[in-house]
């Protein structure tokens, strides 16, 4: 259910498409399902007396979905420093193995040099054949791969019928907004999350509906961070003359 919610936390099924979909009886999805929208009295979360879900027209509501929210934000702060981690001490031994590498064949031989010159002059005198390099996919375990791969999901919660996203032209775009821009990947996952969730009410304008490719998040994300940016509330007036007055009773 959690899979297949929407952005409110709503679960739009019915009882044999949940199912089928979890690869169960429909008399076991009964049952599981009057088990989560019971009390718990052994709940780790007492809100709505342990409750997990509660129906709704159309299908169900996950009552604790932002708590799952807030932890999958965690989630992927961890997954961010543990990938980060793993590059770095990749990084160090492959310095280490060229360094050891370079000691071994130093070249000393009056003939070695000789035939290294030859050898330069040669390729000098052949035609250069130019070649394409070819662009390295990003693994599928990549901070860029991941943050494209929550941008499609986020788009699809909206348009699940949007054709099939090619993720790897997506993280290369992340990656220009990480490498070039400067980026950080936390701030990038806020953004997506805040744009896909705070469409101004009565509007016809809504970034959900201009975010939908890292390109268009790379060329509006000033934008968007000065917008998610929460701003100081003002006091108000009554607020303000009250301070006034127990300053002139104070002197």
């Amino acid at each position: 259910m959690l899979a297949i919610k929407d952005r409110w936390h709503v679960v739009n099924a019915s009882i044999p498409g949940l199912a089928d979909a979890a690869r169960i009886s429909i008399k076991e999805c009964q049952e599981a399902l009057k088990v989560l929208s019971s009390p718990d009295e052994f709940s780790r979360t007492q809100d709505f007396d342990g409750r997990r879900i509660k129906p709704c027209d159309g299908g169900w509501v996950i009552l604790n979905g932002d708590l799952y929210r807030n932890k999958m934000n965690t989630d992927e702060r961890r997954e961010y420093q543990r990938i980060k981690q793993k590059e770095y001490r990749e990084r160090n031994k492959s310095v280490k193995s060229c360094l050891q590498s370079s000691q071994q064949f130093t070249h000393t031989d009056t003939d070695t040099d000789t035939d290294t010159k030859d050898l330069k002059k040669n390729k000098q005198k052949e035609k250069p054949i130019s070649k394409k390099k070819k662009s390295t996919p990003f693994s599928q375990e990549s901070i860029e791969f991941f943050l494209a791969e929550k941008l499609d999901g986020r788009i699809r919660e909206r348009l699940p019928d949007e054709p099939p996203t090619n993720l790897q032209v997506w993280a290369k775009d992340i990656d220009l907004i990480i490498r070039i821009d400067k980026r950080h990947p936390e701030d990038i996952s806020r953004i997506i999350d805040w744009a896909h969730d705070h469409d101004p009410p009565g509007q016809d304008f809504a970034w959900s509906n201009q975010i939908k490719s890292p390109k268009k998040l790379r060329k509006h994300f000033s934008m968007l961070k000065s917008q998610a940016r929460p701003r100081p509330q003002k006091k108000s007036l009554l607020q303000h003359n009250a301070e006034m007055l127990a300053k002139e009773v104070g002197n």
